[in-house]
């Protein structure tokens, strides 16, 4: 028995060593994704959290120099609830809707609450909600501190062109990164340009039978609905957006980055609006159209003043470091050809508001 006992003590032993080995090493992966410890608001360092919560489980954790208390409670009609210091709430909206007090209180907002399952499948009635998934990200509540992740754009009163990247952001995170401009409130109309129209089709304000369902079924009826559903869906797009003030945008700058770069933009023939970022530089200090022209023969390019209202024309050949001063904007690309670009050696109030006419 004594030898039994031996035998056993060390397997035990080894298996607490190894389980413990194993927590820290799980904890240690997800530090070394980018996560950390703790977020501290002002010391220049852009910190997130992450941390998996269980039913009725408490965990403490260090946001913003204060000790917050978490923890998930099964109700008795079988919700799932989670507490955040005296803040009660669900995951989901529930949480957004909490977000404001737990800024006005402790300093920080949690960013995303997800509902963890046990045996999920397609039958939604037999998942079990096991705990949650919390991360709380210092650049939703402590932009300042994430600046070298950020880029900025001056837009002025009136039109401007903007890339498809800025006005997501705008939508998505102007309660965090821009306080003082609200893309609800400040931004007045957003066009898109249709190529093979020469029409647009309204985006902001609802877009109506005008401006709206008539032109897109035009638009299929030439182009065909593939293709149409492949230029409108293109994230290297540009818009016309009208603010009813002068800003300045501060944007994610990889949400204006193109997942296969220069490479996967397409043109068609005619005019294009055309978001322009980084991509176009390639590491280089410095831009010119003829680098990335793959197969398109340009007609005219053109950059849009919106303090003077004024188009200014580009020559394909100029090449200067300047061009970075358009990042998150767009420009206005006229093609003879459907082509595609590669990297190489070679109104305000009341009333209609109608976007400036394209140059002659």
């Amino acid at each position: 028995m004594n030898m039994k006992r031996k035998i056993i003590l060390p397997i035990l032993l080894f298996g607490l060593l190894s389980l413990t080995i194993f927590v820290i090493a799980n904890n240690q992966g997800e530090y070394d994704q980018g996560y950390s410890k703790n977020v501290v608001c002002g010391n220049n360092v852009c910190e997130k959290i992450h941390f998996s919560i269980g039913q009725n489980e408490t965990q403490v954790h260090d946001v913003n120099n204060q000790k917050i208390t978490f923890r998930s409670e099964k109700a008795s009609d079988g919700r799932l609830i989670l507490h955040v210091n005296d803040l009660t709430s669900k995951a989901g909206q529930g949480m957004k809707d909490r977000n404001e007090e737990l800024k006005s209180k402790y300093g920080f907002i949690v960013s995303s609450v997800f509902e963890k399952y046990k045996n999920p499948s397609a039958n939604y009635k037999d998942l079990i909600v096991t705990g949650y998934d919390v991360q709380i990200k210092e650049k939703d509540y402590c932009p300042q501190d994430c600046m070298q992740e950020l880029g900025k754009i001056y837009i002025e009163k009136g039109w401007n062109i903007l890339s498809k990247g800025i006005l997501d952001n705008l939508e998505l995170e102007s309660n965090n990164l821009n306080d003082n401009f609200d893309y609800k409130n400040d931004i007045s109309a957003v066009y898109q340009y249709i190529p093979n129209l020469n029409k647009y089709i309204l985006k902001k304000p609802a877009p109506t039978d005008k401006y709206g369902e008539k032109i897109y079924k035009e638009f299929v009826s030439k182009v065909g609905k593939s293709k149409a559903e492949e230029i409108l869906g293109q994230n290297d797009k540009a818009f016309w957006v009208y603010s009813k003030k002068a800003a300045t945008i501060y944007y994610q700058k990889s949400s204006i980055k193109l997942s296969q770069g220069v490479k996967s933009i397409k043109l068609f023939k005619g005019w294009n609006f055309l978001g322009f970022n980084e991509d176009f530089f390639e590491g280089r200090s410095s831009f010119s159209w003829d680098r990335i022209k793959g197969n398109c023969n340009y007609e005219k390019i053109y950059e849009f003043n919106p303090k003077s209202k004024e188009w200014i024309s580009i020559s394909p050949q100029e090449n200067s470091s300047e061009f970075k001063n358009f990042f998150g904007m767009g420009m206005l690309i006229k093609v003879s050809n459907d082509c595609s670009l590669n990297s190489g050696e070679t109104g305000e109030s009341g009333g209609e508001i109608n976007p400036p006419t394209l140059p002659n």
